[in-house]
């Protein structure tokens, strides 16, 4: 229902309510004469019109309403409906971005555990690495000990150590005592020199202590031994001019013979045997001692103090046979014979010719009485005065530093060495 239909039928129905609205609208302030029964016949049913069209209009925008909540609902619906279709991956996603802040915040631990595992294989690498290195440096050293490799360290795969004795393995309680210390000396010096360069190993500074370390070794050994010690004191003190090596020891011999290594390593001879590298525990006190170095050293200084220094503490009866021991151990290591010689290349070193004459006088007096197989020169040399025993000290002294002045120098003392030296420029004035 709408105007149109409503004018047609207006029109149509009540043509004299027409004509008088169309009268009204010419003459708009001319009151109205009253309308027939037939115009308020049309007014009514005008009204009815009316209300009916309002009623529709009504319904209409009830249905509009109605529609409009329908279409919020089948939205909502929609959305719901989507919400339940996409949950799943709604929740995949939500627990997928959990992990993912997890393993963001994760991260930078996980980088310093891989940077630690990647440490602990590179380390582990290195360790096995050592470990061959240090295997191979403790069979050299025990090679040095034994002069053979009769007694080697092998490694397993376990980087675990075992003892081949002549290539077959043995437990290390069937090992000597004095074995058992050689692979403890070679392992202690191995460890210490473990991750280092070549170069590196003896550089820094260090301070050795080594307490009694041969006692246990027989004498074959105890040479291998005290070999290998002495290349690693001669390393470790040339490495590092502030490196210092403690030995300990209750073998005087073994002392000495260390004494002597260190004179060869670092060149510095002590004169008068004398040594403040030299300490001897006595009455809970440490002291330099003067003793003498070998019975060859003790009396090779008993005959210069007898002979030079005047003397008195050396028996004047004993002083020939102690001369004879001396030459005869001088020229046996010189010459490999115990005989005197004072050929032309020895007698080119005394400017004096009387000096050449008694060297000559001295040689045949000295061959001529040279018998290994007797005990002394004493009834020799008992017929002596005190003058000529003192003397024939002096012209034995003489020889030897013809012969080497380094002996003397390094047996006696440098300054002594100069003296004699000079004094055989000058001419033997005190023969």
């Amino acid at each position: 229902f709408n105007d149109t239909d409503y004018s047609a039928t207006r029109d149509t129905e009540s043509p004299l309510l027409a004509q008088k609205l169309q009268d009204k609208k010419l003459s708009a302030y001319t009151p109205m004469s009253k309308l027939s029964e037939d115009v308020l016949k049309s007014v009514v049913s005008y009204e009815e019109q009316l209300s009916l069209l309002s009623y529709a209009v009504s319904k209409h925008n009830e249905n509009l309403e109605k529609i409009e909540a329908l279409k919020i609902e089948f939205d909502r619906q929609n959305k719901r409906l989507a919400y339940e279709e996409s949950k799943q991956d709604i929740d995949a996603f939500i627990s997928l971005s959990e992990k993912l802040q997890n393993a963001k915040e994760a991260l930078p631990n996980l980088k310093k555990e891989l940077q630690g595992t990647n440490s602990q294989i590179e380390s582990s690498d290195t360790r096995a690495k050592d470990y061959t290195i240090a295997v191979d440096l403790l069979n050299q050293m025990l090679g040095f000990v034994f002069l053979s490799n009769r007694l080697q360290v092998e490694l397993t795969e376990g980087n675990q150590y075992i003892i081949k004795n002549n290539n077959q393995d043995v437990p290390k309680e069937r090992l000597s005592t004095g074995e058992q210390n050689a692979i403890a000396m070679a392992y202690f010096f191995t460890t210490i020199f473990n991750g280092k360069s070549n170069s590196e190993k003896y550089s820094q500074e260090m301070l050795l202590v080594v307490d009694d370390p041969i006692s246990s070794f027989d004498a074959g050994n105890k040479t291998g031994m005290t070999t290998l010690l002495n290349a690693q004191f001669s390393n470790i003190l040339k490495g590092n001019k502030d490196s210092k090596v403690l030995l300990m020891t209750h073998d005087f011999q073994v002392a000495v013979m260390f004494l002597k290594s260190k004179k060869n390593i670092t060149g510095e001879y002590d004169d008068n045997g004398k040594s403040e590298s030299f300490l001897k525990l006595e009455n809970k006190a440490l002291k330099p001692t003067y003793e003498s170095y070998t019975e060859y050293y003790s009396l090779l200084n008993n005959i210069y103090k007898f002979g030079f220094k005047g003397s008195t503490i050396v028996n004047e009866n004993l002083i020939g046979n102690q001369i004879r021991r001396v030459l005869e151990t001088f020229t046996s290591f010189l010459f490999k014979s115990s005989a005197i010689t004072t050929d032309d290349a020895f007698l080119n070193q005394v400017p004096n010719d009387k000096d050449k004459a008694y060297f000559k006088h001295f040689n045949m007096w000295f061959a001529l009485n040279l018998d290994s197989h007797r005990t002394s020169f004493e009834d020799l040399t008992n017929s002596f005065s005190s003058d000529e025993k003192r003397k024939f000290a002096r012209a034995a002294i003489y020889y030897i530093i013809i012969m080497q002045r380094r002996h003397i120098k390094c047996y006696i003392g440098k300054e002594e060495a100069k003296e004699i030296s000079r004094q055989i420029q000058n001419g033997l004035q005190v023969i």
